[in-house]
C-alpha cells in the first residue's frame, strides 16, 4: 500500500531537510510548492533551492543518518538552526569522510576546532532548556569550561556513549 500525500509531507518532515527529501515533495502526485516546503523545514526558498543543487556529498540521507545515529542527543528542529549544531554535524561528517565537506566549510571546522582547544579549552554542551544566548540565538547551546571527564571530546553528551559516538565527537588526531 503507497503512501498518502499527507503521511509522505509528515515523513519527510520528520526525516529533515535533504536533497531526496524535496525532490520527493516537488515529484508527488501534487507536487508541493516551493514555499510550502520552506515553511516546513523553517528555511528560505533560496534554502530550499540550495539543498536542492548544493553538495549533495554533504546533504545525503545515508551520512545524514548515520550522523543523527552518533549525536548523543536528540536536537529538536528549531535548535538545529544554529551555527553550533552545523559545527557539530560538520565535526561527526568529517569523522565519517573528510573528504565529504567543501573546502570553505573545513576551513570553518578547523576554526571551530581552535576555539575549543583554546586558551579556556571549552566543550560544547546542548541543553534544550537552554535560553537563547550569544553562543546561540535559537538557544540550547552553550560552551563550558572542560573538565577531566570530557577528555578531548568536541559536546559532553547525555550519559553514556558507545565507542563509536566517541571516536566521532573527539578531538584526538585532528
Amino acid at each position: 500500500m503507497s503512501e498518502t500525500r499527507d503521511e509522505i509531507i509528515e515523513r519527510v518532515r520528520r526525516e529533515g531537510v535533504s536533497p531526496n527529501g524535496i525532490r520527493e515533495l516537488r515529484t508527488m502526485a501534487q507536487p508541493m510548492p516551493v514555499a510550502e516546503i520552506a515553511k516546513l523545514f523553517g528555511i528560505s526558498r533560496g534554502g530550499v533551492y540550495f539543498h536542492i543543487n548544493g553538495d549533495k556529498r554533504q546533504l545525503g540521507m545515508g551520512s545524514r543518518e548515520k550522523a543523527r545515529a552518533l549525536r548523543p542527543f536528540q536536537v529538536p528542529t528549531a535548535m538545529q538552526k544554529c551555527n553550533q549544531y552545523n559545527q557539530l554535524s560538520a565535526h561527526i561528517l568529517y569523522h565519517l569522510d573528510p573528504t565529504a565537506l567543501s573546502k570553505t566549510k573545513q576551513l570553518e571546522l578547523e576554526g571551530w576546532w581552535r576555539g575549543l582547544r583554546g586558551v579556556r579549552s571549552l566543550i560544547l554542551v546542548f541543553d534544550p532548556e537552554q535560553e537563547p544566548n550569544e553562543v546561540a540565538k535559537c538557544g540550547g547551546w552553550a560552551f563550558d569550561e572542560r573538565t577531566p571527564e570530557d577528555g578531548s571530546l568536541v559536546v559532553r553528551p547525555h550519559g553514556e556513549i558507545t565507542e563509536e559516538q566517541r571516536a566521532a565527537l573527539t578531538l584526538e588526531g585532528l
